[in-house]
């Protein structure tokens, strides 16, 4: 028995059908049978070598823990898929295993070999229990009979096999019967105070739910006071019609506009009034030629009203000691003085204080 004991850090995954002393290991009790396994496909082949490692896997945990300790799904699974080597296991595969082992024992072998059940322990957690024990197991001695239960579930699953060859590999093993889940026996007895007090929190999360929803409505309408008529909303809404300030005239509105576009026009001026007459201060325009140049230098187009209404701010508010109009009969002319032009950040103060 020490001999068949492998304990190592990693144990590669072998199909029990592989090893040459299985047959000589088997239990007395066990049936003889044929299993010659070079007819199935690779798939079943897979499905044999994943049963082999749920019980080496489970083997080492009864050997760590005893067998009085279930075996959590959650904490063996990834140690089967390590000694698969395949892909992650799943609780369905071994559901799917166990189904196949134990459905061929019962057939086969009634009491006389130890079946695999799976219950269910709350919140989760599936464990993996052991019955059908026929002996009491020592110290020594294996909880499990791994070279057996593999014979089962390779005769089992060849048995299944058969006359199904027609199906597709992936069909056939959707199909095969799953191991059932059961209620562990303590899960029930404490099922009903589980389910009492769930509901008694739910009803006190409710509760405070509605006290809250309670809390806001006094509160809008402390804040709203009562729900109003819709001829007080009508005639709450003229009220605060009339506190308004009155909306911006059309000329407010032009005179925004063209403040906005002052210093494209002083930077405009400045090289209209520096471009020509070399040593003078003064240059003069008249102001309809002032505005169609003006009106061809922007890349954004301005109309010819805008244009105006911003010299006019130039001469009246902003730089009057830079430009200035000057009307000579019925001519008006601007008149630029170079010597008196503001600096930029002067322009741009100015500017800020008009608006």
């Amino acid at each position: 028995m020490l001999d068949s004991l492998f304990l190592a850090s990693k144990t590669k995954s072998q199909s029990p059908l592989t090893n040459s002393s299985f047959s000589s290991t088997l239990d007395a009790s066990t049936p003889k049978r044929t299993l010659a396994t070079t007819d199935l496909p690779a798939e079943l082949l897979d499905l044999i070598n994943l049963h082999a490692s749920f019980l080496t896997a489970l083997s080492i945990h009864y050997a760590h823990n005893g067998t009085q300790t279930p075996a959590d799904l959650q904490m063996l699974c990834p140690d089967v898929a390590r000694a698969w080597g395949k892909r992650r296991v799943l609780v369905d595969d071994i559901r799917r295993t166990l189904g196949v082992l134990n459905l061929h024992i019962l057939d086969d072998a009634g009491d006389r070999i130890s079946r695999l059940t799976l219950a269910d322990y709350g919140q989760g957690k599936i464990c993996v229990e052991l019955e059908g024990q026929q002996e009491k197991i020592g110290r020594i001695a294996r909880p499990i009979n791994e070279n057996a239960l593999n014979d089962y579930f390779v005769a089992g699953l060849k048995e299944i096999w058969q006359g199904k060859e027609e199906l597709e590999v992936g069909d056939f093993i959707s199909q095969l019967p799953m191991e059932p889940i059961r209620i562990c026996a303590s899960l029930k007895k404490i099922s009903p105070f589980l389910a009492k007090g769930q509901q008694r929190l739910d009803e006190l999360r409710k509760g405070i739910t509605i006290k809250k929803e309670e809390q806001k409505l006094v509160l809008e309408e402390k804040e709203n006071g009562p729900k109003m008529t819709l001829l007080e909303r009508l005639r709450a809404k003229q009220l605060h019609q009339l506190t308004l300030p009155p909306p911006p005239t059309k000329e407010h509105l032009a005179r925004k506009a063209a403040l906005a576009r002052a210093e494209e026009v002083v930077a405009v001026l400045s090289i209209l009034s520096t471009s020509g007459s070399t040593g003078q201060s003064r240059v003069s325009f008249t102001l309809p030629t002032i505005l169609s140049k003006l009106k061809d230098s922007f890349k954004t187009p301005v109309s010819k009203t805008e244009a105006e209404t911003c010299v006019r701010l130039l001469a009246g508010e902003i730089a009057p000691e830079w430009v200035r109009i000057v009307k000579m009969g019925k001519v008006e002319a601007l008149v630029v003085n170079r010597d008196k032009r503001p600096s930029e950040e002067d322009i741009q103060e100015r500017v800020s204080r008009s608006a």
